[in-house]
């Protein structure tokens, strides 16, 4: 009886992972940008130029310098920028600078017995260098073909000035907060947060300060779905974030003069390129876990009719092998989801082309799954040194951090988030789904003193079809006029609803 039910759920699945291909191409397309709701000409300009103003600042961060920015000075004008445009915040609520550059807002709520709630966001960018490849110029804030251009655009000025425009509505209607809220808003983000966002938590935790919640940068709304799982907009809610780990790998080789290689593939470069060749071959193993399995489940009533009773079972043993395996071969968004990263990014060796060398390295970058141990890295590498094993060192370097812990999907501050997603950023219907943030925020910096949970949301329409995830620190980055607008909208509401919330 066990092993004719066992083939019979076999036979089901395999029915209905061989479906999947033959749904794919039936499914009715979306719109790949959403309509915005009417807004009023007037302050929708004077929004729209004050945050084109913001980008036209080009404060750029920088690991190599003791504070980690570029230029100083453009903090000091993006300060100023923010306090001559944004008057009514500077002048009603507390804003403190810390560690020079970053800034910490306290708007104090009316019952000081409760527990803060923390809005991150951060001023600095990553370099824009190649200016000659952008069609317009990276830090000219133009607002052209219903789109505002800049670096920054995206990651993440918008959440900046976009929280700036919504706690001014909300000054300006005498909304006054039970519960104290605070906006972070550091300067070294994009080279770990450790002088912004760091300082600011130390600050907050000599104070005793703990938080109820934080809401920081993350997944974004899909408009044109999660394909081929669903063509239904989703706003992905970072619910956690996976680690970060670079490690490397040194090995020796055979050296010497390049007219005499030898025989028995021993140079430095045989071994370097052995090792890539082994991690590439057999990468970490694929598999479903909390949030993607959350995810899933939420994507299941908008899915496919091939793919409903799959995603809705899919913690089932039975169906998660597959689905995990399935989902990596099929992009690499997918890919970071079901598994743990791994990718050489810098290989250093040899000096002259009429020399060997005797040693040489590959950095491998982990990003590694909510439930991986702190060793498994290491521990991937060594089994993947075979034959070289002897003649290579592995060692950790740069940054190390450990994945986040799994915030609840479900509960008050999940209710919030997914009452403020669904009712401001589309008039259409949407999914609002708990994700698995791939990349890094300055949240993890929070990480310990927040009670509630940490939920990692960018209000921005993105469509994957149409490529704008790869602006994301590369060409042209740009949002939508209607998408900035939106995120306004967006975070009147979830501060309001965040300053009421009494549990």
């Amino acid at each position: 009886m066990l092993q004719r039910g066992l083939a019979k759920n076999i036979l089901v699945l395999v029915a209905l992972l061989a479906a999947l291909s033959g749904c794919i191409c039936s499914t009715p397309q979306h719109p790949e940008v959403l309509q915005a709701s009417h807004l009023a000409d007037e302050p929708s300009s004077a929004s729209l130029e004050r945050f084109a103003g913001f980008l036209r600042i080009p404060t750029v961060s920088s690991r190599e310098a003791p504070d980690h920015t570029r230029n100083p000075e453009t903090f000091t004008k993006a300060h100023e920028y923010l306090e001559s445009n944004f008057q009514d915040v500077w002048k009603q609520l507390d804003v403190e600078k810390v560690a020079e550059h970053s800034l910490l807002i306290t708007w104090p709520g009316t019952n000081s017995t409760l527990d803060p709630v923390l809005f991150i966001s951060h001023q600095d960018v990553v370099p824009a260098d190649d200016v000659d490849l952008w069609s317009v110029p990276p830090f000219s804030g133009l607002i052209k073909d219903g789109f505002v251009w800049g670096r920054g655009a995206i990651d993440t000025k918008f959440s900046l000035t976009a929280m700036l425009e919504a706690v001014t509505t909300l000054l300006a209607s005498n909304f006054k907060p039970e519960r104290t809220l605070l906006f972070g808003f550091g300067h070294d983000e994009e080279v770990g947060g450790e002088k912004g966002a760091g300082s600011i938590a130390r600050l907050l935790a000599s104070r005793g300060v703990q938080l109820d919640m934080v809401n920081d940068e993350g997944g974004m709304l899909s408009v044109d779905g999660l394909k081929p799982l669903t063509h239904t907009p989703v706003a992905l809610i970072g619910t956690a974030e996976k680690g970060f780990q670079s490690l490397r790998v040194t090995v020796k080789g055979t050296g010497g003069h390049s007219s005499r290689p030898p025989l028995d593939a021993s140079t430095v470069a045989d071994r370097m390129a052995r090792v890539i060749l082994a991690v590439d071959a057999q990468p970490p193993p694929t598999r479903l876990v909390a949030p993607t399995t959350s995810l899933l489940k939420a994507l299941a009533p908008k899915a496919p009719r091939a793919f409903r009773w799959i995603l809705s079972h899919c913690d089932n043993p039975l169906v998660a092998p597959s689905l995990a395996k399935y989902m990596a071969a099929k992009s690499a968004e997918f890919s970071g989801v079901v598994r743990t990263t791994v990718a050489p990014t810098v290989l250093q060796a040899g000096s002259a082309d009429n020399v060997m060398p005797q040693e040489g390295s590959i950095i491998f970058n982990f990003r590694p799954m909510p439930d991986e141990t702190a060793n498994y890295t290491k521990e991937f590498l060594e089994g993947h040194l075979g034959r070289d094993k002897a003649h290579a060192a592995i060692e950790y370097v740069g940054e190390y951090g450990l994945p986040s812990n799994v915030s609840a999907a479900q509960g008050a501050h999940w209710d919030i988030m997914h009452e403020a997603a669904s009712t401001t950023l589309s008039d259409q219907d949407i999914v609002v789904a708990p994700y698995l943030l791939t990349g890094s925020t300055d949240s993890k910096h929070y990480a310990s003193i927040v009670k509630g949970g940490i939920y990692r949301f960018s209000p921005l329409q993105l469509s994957m079809k149409a490529g704008d995830t790869r602006r994301i620190h590369g060409l042209d980055e740009r949002v939508t006029v209607n998408s900035y607008l939106k995120a306004v909208t967006f975070y009147e509401k979830l501060i309001k609803l965040s300053g009421s919330l009494s549990q």
